[in-house]
């Protein structure tokens, strides 16, 4: 089971290489150690590419920018799940008690917003009721997966912990 460190390690060690890849000039030239930051006015047009220098720059800003959104994404930061592509996606089924689907999906639907975001798991509720149990279908990686089931029986097990001590005001 991979950790929050080590995959926040993989992720920046994926960035800098994306990073490196479009921070090379790719001309031949050197330029003179200005990676990443403004050229002097005055050497403007001693570049065969200066075509190509804006969009570099911009790709590795972006890539730099992708990086930050990754380690903010690690590090608990708020933001849309990031999708990693040449990951394994399985989807699970798993069942919750039909009384606590409202409290799993919370008021506007905050807390299935953030157990989704925390997990980087895609959580969908069956919309089947009048049944004891409502089917709960998870996609993500193995991982992610699996740490969507343990947000959803800590949810589970608050409530039923808060629901066993007489009623509640």
């Amino acid at each position: 089971k991979m950790s929050h460190n080590d995959a926040y390690v993989n992720a920046i060690e994926r960035a800098k290489q994306v990073v490196s890849k479009f921070s090379t000039p790719d001309d031949g030239n050197s330029n003179g150690g200005y990676v990443g930051s403004k050229r002097p006015a005055d050497s403007m047009n001693q570049y065969p590419s200066a075509e190509k220098r804006p969009f570099n720059d911009r790709a590795a800003a972006a890539a730099h920018e992708a990086a930050a959104r990754l380690s903010q994404k690690i590090t608990g930061g708020g933001g849309p799940p990031l999708q990693d592509p040449p990951m394994r996606q399985i989807t699970t089924e798993t069942c919750i008690p039909d009384r606590f689907v409202g409290l799993v999906i919370g008021k506007k639907g905050e807390q299935i917003t953030s157990l989704q975001n925390d997990s980087n798991c895609k959580v969908q509720i069956s919309q089947e009721g009048g049944r004891p149990e409502r089917i709960v279908t998870l996609t993500g990686t193995p991982q992610q997966v699996a740490h969507a089931k343990q947000l959803l029986n800590d949810i589970i097990e608050r409530a039923e912990k808060s629901s066993t001590g007489g009623p509640s005001s």
